[in-house]
C-alpha cells in the first residue's frame, strides 16, 4: 500500500502542469492596472499633502494675524490716528536715509579698493589700461557719428585717429577693421 501511495503521488509530480489560464495580454494588462492604481494613489498622496500643508499654513497665519492684530478701538480719534501716521512715516524717511548711506558707505569702500589695486598695479600697466579706454570712447563716438545722417566724414576721422593713436589697443584694431570695411 505504500508503493500504491508514493506511485500516485510522483505520478501526480510527473504530470504536466494545466494549462495556464494567463496570455500576454492578461499579463500586460495586469502590470497596466497596477501602475495605474500606483499613479493614481501617488497623485492623491500629493493632492492630500498639499492640501495639509496649505490648510496648516492657513492656519498659522490666522493665529499669527489674530495675536498681532490690534483690536480697533471705535472711539479712536482721527487726531490719534493722524499722529500714528505721521510717526510711521517719520520712521520710514529715517529708514530710507540710513539704507542710502550704507549704500554710498559700501559704494566708497568699492571705489577705494579698487583705487587700491589700481595704485598697487604696475605704472606701465595702468597707462595702458588708460590707453585702452581712450581708445574705446574714440571708437564708441565713431560708431555714434555713423549712425547719424550725414556724419559719415566725421566718423571716418574718428576711426583714423583712433586707429593711428591706438593701433596697438583693441580699440585701435577695431576701428582699422571699421575702416576696411569702408565706413
Amino acid at each position: 500500500m505504500k508503493d500504491d501511495a508514493l506511485t500516485n503521488l510522483l505520478i501526480d509530480a510527473d504530470a504536466p502542469p494545466p494549462p495556464s489560464r494567463t496570455t500576454a495580454l492578461d499579463v500586460a494588462d495586469a502590470i497596466r492596472s497596477k501602475s495605474a492604481r500606483r499613479s493614481s494613489t501617488r497623485r492623491v498622496s500629493a493632492v492630500s499633502i498639499t492640501l495639509g500643508v496649505c490648510a496648516l499654513a492657513t492656519v498659522l497665519i490666522s493665529r499669527s494675524s489674530h495675536r498681532n492684530s490690534v483690536p480697533a478701538s471705535p472711539t479712536a480719534s482721527i487726531a490719534q490716528l493722524k499722529a500714528e501716521v505721521a510717526l510711521l512715516d517719520a520712521q520710514a524717511r529715517f529708514h530710507e536715509r540710513t539704507a542710502r548711506a550704507v549704500e554710498r558707505a559700501t559704494d566708497a569702500v568699492i571705489r577705494r579698493s579698487a583705487v587700491e589695486k589700481l595704485a598697487a598695479a604696475d605704472p606701465m600697466a595702468r597707462v595702458q589700461e588708460q590707453r585702452e579706454t581712450a581708445a574705446a570712447i574714440l571708437v564708441h563716438q565713431a560708431t555714434q557719428l555713423v549712425n547719424q545722417p550725414g556724419k559719415q566724414d566725421l566718423a571716418r576721422q574718428e576711426f583714423q585717429r583712433a586707429a593711428k593713436l591706438f593701433s596697438d589697443t583693441t580699440g585701435g584694431r577695431q576701428a582699422e577693421n571699421f575702416l576696411h570695411q569702408g565706413v
